[in-house]
C-alpha cells in the first residue's frame, strides 16, 4: 500500500486528509512539527509528502530540501492558504510535485496524488532500467583479460563521459557495437541508443532513415516520419559501417554533427536534436579521404576521439574466457548441461586465428553446444577449419602444384571466408571493383 505523510499544524486539516487518502486506499501519517516527520521518514517507507507552505517557523522550501536529500524520489506536494508567484516558482524549483491554495479541492487533491504518485514509480522503474542497462552493457560486463582489451576499457571509461564524437575502428566481429554500448550506458544511461548499419541499405533509405522525412516527400511517404537521429534525442546514435555513407548523406551528417539540427526529406524546417554520435567502421578511413570516398571535414568531426579495438588474435588470453562465456550462454539458452570445454578443444581454440573475431568464436561455440554428445566440448565438436591450419597457398603455388587461376580462386575464398561474405569490405581487401569480385565469384563458383 501506498504511504502518505501529511504535516500541517491544524489538527483539524490533517484528520480530513487523513480520512481522505485512507477512504482511497492509501496508508497515511499525519504530523503536527517537521523533526517528527523527518526522523520518520528516515526509518520508513514514504512515496509521498503533504505539507503546509510553513509550519512553525519552518517554510516549505527547508522541508523540500531535507526531504529532498533523504530520499530524492519522494514526491512533495505543497499547500498555501495565502499563496504567491514567487513562493509557488521556488518550491516547483526545488523538485515539488505541485501546489495548491487552500481549501483544497478534494477531488483535485486525489487526482494530484495519483499523478505524483504514477511519476515516483516511473522514476524509479527508470533508474531500474538503467542499472539494468548498465549490468548488461556496462563496461564490467565486457570481458578483458589481455592488456590490450584492458586499455581498450580504459580509454571508454575516461571518455565515456563527455559528448564528443568517437570512433571506433576494428575488424568485422571484434565487438565494435558492445563498447559502443558500453560509452552509451556509463554517459547516457536510461536513455535511448539507436544503432543502424550504414552499409546494409541503399543511399536514398538511409538518408530517410536517418533523418525522416515528411509525407509526399517520394512515392510511399503516406505519413510523416521521425528519422534515427530524432529517436535518438537526449541519447546516442550508433552508426556502424560509416566508411560506406554516400557523400550526399555525409554532407546532412556533418551538419547535424556541427549545429545539432537535420532536416527531414521533404522540409525546410529544420529540428534540433540532442544525440551523441559514436561511429564505428572497419575500413582505413585515412585511406577512403585520401582516395575522396570519404569528406576530410567529416572524418575529422567524427575522430574526435578514436578508439582501435584490437582483433582476437592479438589478445589469445581473452579467447578461452569469451569462450566460457558463450558457453555458458548458449547452454542455458538451449538448456543443454554443456559446462566446460576438453584440454584438447582448448588448445584448438587457442592456435586458430578467428580471421572473424569474437563473432566467429560464438558461432563455433554455439555450434559446438549443439553437436555435443557429453558435458563437455570435444575437440570432434569443433569445425573442420579448427583442426586443419589453413594452407600456405604462395608456397603451394610457387612449388608447381596450383595454377594462377585456382591460386586466384583460392585466394578469393579465403578473404571472402575473412570478411563472414561481407563483400564491402572483401572487396576493399582485394583491391579490386565490386562487379570484379562479382564475376570472379560467379566464374569460379564461388560459395
Amino acid at each position: 500500500m501506498l504511504s502518505v505523510f501529511i504535516i500541517d499544524n491544524e489538527y483539524a486539516s490533517r484528520i480530513a486528509l487523513t480520512d481522505l487518502l485512507e477512504q482511497h486506499g492509501y496508508r497515511s501519517r499525519s504530523f503536527s512539527n517537521v523533526s517528527e516527520s523527518l526522523e520518520q521518514i528516515k526509518s520508513n517507507d514514504c512515496d509521498l509528502i503533504l505539507t503546509d507552505l510553513k509550519i512553525d517557523d519552518v517554510n516549505a522550501i527547508e522541508i523540500l530540501k531535507a526531504v529532498k536529500q533523504l530520499n530524492p524520489n519522494v514526491e512533495v506536494i505543497v499547500f498555501a492558504e495565502y499563496g504567491s508567484i514567487e513562493s509557488a516558482v521556488e518550491v516547483m524549483k526545488l523538485g515539488a510535485f505541485d501546489y495548491m491554495l487552500k481549501p483544497v479541492d478534494s477531488e483535485e487533491l486525489l487526482i494530484k496524488v495519483e499523478r505524483a504518485l504514477e511519476r515516483k514509480r516511473m522514476t524509479e522503474e527508470i533508474e531500474r532500467l538503467q542499472e539494468q542497462f548498465r549490468k548488461e552493457y556496462g563496461l564490467d560486463t565486457i570481458i578483458a583479460e589481455s592488456e590490450e582489451m584492458r586499455n581498450v576499457l580504459h580509454s571508454v571509461s575516461r571518455v565515456a563521459g563527455n559528448d564528443s564524437p568517437i570512433l571506433l575502428q576494428g575488424e568485422s566481429g571484434t565487438g565494435k557495437e558492445l563498447i559502443a554500448r558500453a560509452i552509451h550506458s556509463s554517459g547516457r544511461p536510461g536513455k535511448s541508443f539507436v544503432p543502424i548499419n550504414c552499409g546494409a541499405m541503399p543511399e536514398t533509405l538511409l538518408e530517410s532513415e536517418l533523418f525522416g522525412y515528411m509525407k509526399g516527400a517520394f512515392t510511399g511517404a503516406k505519413i510523416n516520419k521521425k528519422g534515427l537521429f530524432e529517436e535518438a534525442h537526449g541519447g546516442t546514435m550508433f552508426m556502424d559501417e560509416i566508411g560506406d555513407m554516400s557523400h550526399a548523406t555525409q554532407v546532412k551528417l556533418l551538419r547535424a554533427l556541427d549545429f545539432g539540427e537535420i532536416r527531414r526529406l521533404g522540409s525546410n524546417t529544420p529540428v534540433y536534436v540532442d544525440a551523441r554520435v559514436v561511429t564505428a567502421t572497419n575500413k582505413n578511413m585515412e585511406s577512403l579521404v585520401e582516395s575522396s570516398g570519404f569528406r576530410e571535414d567529416l572524418y575529422y568531426r567524427l575522430n574526435v576521439i578514436s578508439i582501435t579495438i584490437p582483433p582476437l588474435r592479438k589478445r589469445k588470453t581473452d579467447i578461452l574466457p569469451i569462450a566460457q562465456h558463450f558457453l555458458k550462454v548458449y547452454s542455458f539458452k538451449m538448456r543443454r548441461d554443456v559446462l566446460r570445454i576438453a584440454p584438447e578443444a582448448r588448445q584448438l581454440l587457442l592456435k586458430y586465428d578467428w580471421p572473424g573475431n569474437v563473432r566467429e568464436l560464438e558461432n563455433v561455440i554455439e555450434r559446438a553446444i549443439v553437436l555435443a554428445q557429453y558435458d563437455a566440448i570435444f575437440p570432434d565438436d569443433l569445425p573442420s577449419s579448427l583442426h586443419s591450419p589453413q594452407p600456405d597457398i604462395l608456397r603451394q603455388a610457387i612449388s608447381g602444384k596450383w595454377s594462377l587461376k585456382k591460386l586466384e580462386k583460392e585466394y578469393i575464398s579465403s578473404v571472402l571466408n575473412e570478411c563472414s561474405g561481407n563483400l564491402s569490405e572483401a572487396r576493399e581487401k582485394l583491391g579490386i571493383a565490386r562487379n570484379t569480385l562479382w564475376r570472379k565469384i560467379k566464374e569460379y563458383e564461388v560459395s
